[in-house]
């Protein structure tokens, strides 16, 4: 993703990175960050040289007199947006739309006003769903051997068939058409080297459809995983499964949650693509698709395929698949055939970023400040079916209104204009901070940086990560000093820009970014990220360390 870098110090602004005693450093380090392709020589300036000559009284922060009062208004946020009247804030829906009106109405109580170049707080989109086919999407599944592959499915005696929303699911980046073979046990469809670990070694599932467990091996042998708790790694997405079972040379993949990890509701709401054009084949282009079917099934309908075998779901994940050197498993004569067709119309969805100002002393430069509203919906009416999202995102569309909050009512405004954006359809590809990016409004804005925040109300026991675009040492110094200033302990990744939310637009259209997140959990993407789960005080100051650093941070020598 990002090339080798170069540093010429020459072309560096240096700006003066000492601070006073007790006084928040007004001075910040100009960044430079070189990469291949369209980010060349991007520099990162966190404030525009607009700000007053160094003063000798130190400002505090706001709200640190009252931090009460700053994590109350966090939890109200939260508590609203997370709420399971919203729905789970899925695209499209009521729940959504209310919570948008609510970030508008904090916008408009706080006296805030458009962007320049926008006619409205709302940016209104078009974005297009493409689903599967109903009738032309189905599983079917029957007890025979490979002598009567020329016989349709449907002439056995035991035949399942299934449709979406009925006992599968269609993941997003599966291929389409047609595919058909025996059925071959893979474990978890897992081969990693570096934990001595190979699905693949005693299995052959060359011509054949693969049914492979969710998850990763080592999560049943308790709360373990990369960071010492439910953390999973890459070998857990299904697409990485797909592609090692597709290397592996099947035809297919059938993903079932075992039952040591099925202890919450199933959601089989078919995955459809979502883009920004009629055409999917862009989204295609952005996005990995599988070149083979990738199908999800209930664990319903896993238990009934391995009737007449001598395994069910229980004893496959708990003997064969947890062993170290998996042993193939014998599924019997199960034939397995998938027909996967999208719907040929794509399904227009209006949806909208939410977007408002603070003017500045000067305004020809401005930061913005994002973090998504959207979540994942929900595929019930009752708490347990509800996508809650309260780390993803409320929380940081929280600290989004709470920084709007603390810098609108200071006695002076800032140094610079500051956006304050909440984005749509990050769930389904970023689709609300791509379209805010290639708006014409945005290019009136050359915004100096961008301020990303996602999932920043977990792990208090870990460090705030703080991803930046430029891997400078006054940088990495002057954010280090404003955090222990709020009393926020962070881990600084400089030059790492992970490509998978709202702040990555800006970086490919060559805008400074910071990203601020306290990473992964193990109630990510599940109902159960909820409210009560958040560290508001965390939260509180996350949000006064943001606006010491849009503040307080000034380049040396400018004019008012």
């Amino acid at each position: 993703m990002i090339g080798s870098k170069r540093r010429n110090r020459d072309s560096f602004v240096r700006f003066n990175t000492r601070q006073p005693k007790s006084l928040f450093p007004r001075c910040v380090a100009a960044l430079a960050y070189a990469a291949e392709l369209v980010f060349v020589a991007a520099v990162l300036v966190f404030v525009a040289a607009a700000c007053s000559p160094l003063v000798e009284e130190p400002t505090a922060p706001p709200d640190r007199a009252l931090p009460e009062a700053a994590e109350q208004r966090l939890r109200g946020d939260v508590a609203y947006l997370a709420a399971t009247e919203r729905k789970g804030r899925g695209i499209g829906t009521e729940g959504i739309a209310e919570a948008e009106r609510h970030i508008i109405d904090r916008f408009e109580q706080l006296g805030l006003e458009p962007p320049p170049g926008f006619a409205s707080l709302v940016q209104s989109l078009t974005v297009y769903r493409h689903g599967f086919d109903a009738e032309r999407t189905k599983l079917l599944i029957s007890s025979r051997d490979a002598s009567e592959a020329h016989l349709p499915v449907t002439a056995s005696t035991r035949t399942r068939i299934a449709r979406p929303g009925d006992g599968l699911r269609v993941l997003p980046f599966s291929a389409t058409g047609q595919a058909a073979g025996p059925a071959a046990f893979a474990g978890y469809a897992v081969d990693a080297p570096e934990r001595d670990w190979d699905d693949f070694g005693a299995v052959d599932l060359k011509g054949k459809v693969a049914l492979a467990l969710r998850y990763e091996p080592w999560l049943q042998r308790g709360p373990v995983s990369v960071y010492g708790r439910m953390r999973l790694t890459e070998h857990a997405y299904i697409n990485t499964k797909a592609a090692a079972v597709s290397e592996a040379g099947a035809e297919a993949l059938l993903v079932v949650t075992g039952p040591k990890h099925a202890n919450k509701p199933e959601d089989l709401r078919p995955h459809e693509l979502v883009t920004l054009e009629p055409d999917p084949s862009p989204f295609s282009r952005m996005r990995i698709v599988s070149d083979i079917p990738v199908i999800q099934i209930s664990h319903k309908l896993g238990a009934q395929l391995l009737e007449g075998t001598d395994y069910d779901l229980e004893t496959l994940q708990s003997g064969p698949a947890a062993q170290e050197a998996p042993h193939e498993v014998n599924l019997g004569h199960m034939w397995v055939e998938l027909q996967l067709e999208r719907s040929s119309q794509p399904e227009p969805l209006e949806v909208r970023n939410i977007a408002a100002f603070l003017p500045g002393k000067r305004n020809d430069k401005v930061i913005v400040v994002g973090a998504h509203h959207d979540h994942l919906g929900s595929f019930g009416e009752t708490p347990a079916a509800v996508y809650h999202g309260a780390d993803d995102n409320a929380s940081g569309v929280a600290v989004v209104l709470e920084l709007a909050k603390q810098l609108s009512t200071r006695d002076q405004p800032p140094p610079v204009g500051v956006v304050f954006v909440t984005f749509t359809a990050e769930e389904v590809g970023l689709l609300g901070s791509r379209a805010f990016v290639s708006s014409s409004e945005f290019q009136a804005l050359a915004p100096s940086l961008m301020i990303n925040l996602d999932m920043i109300g977990r792990n208090p026991d870990e460090p705030v990560r703080v991803y930046s675009s430029t891997d400078d040492r006054e940088t990495g110094e002057l954010l280090t000093d404003l955090a222990h200033t709020a009393e926020l302990r962070i881990d600084h990744r400089a030059g790492q820009v992970p490509p998978n939310s709202d702040h990555y637009p800006f970086y490919r259209a060559d805008t400074p970014i910071l990203f601020l997140s306290t990473g992964m959990h193990e109630d990510y993407h599940h109902v159960s990220d909820t409210a009560e789960r958040l560290d508001y005080e965390r939260m509180s100051s996350i949000a006064g360390f943001l606006a010491a650093l849009i503040t307080h941070a000034c380049p040396r020598g400018s004019a008012p």
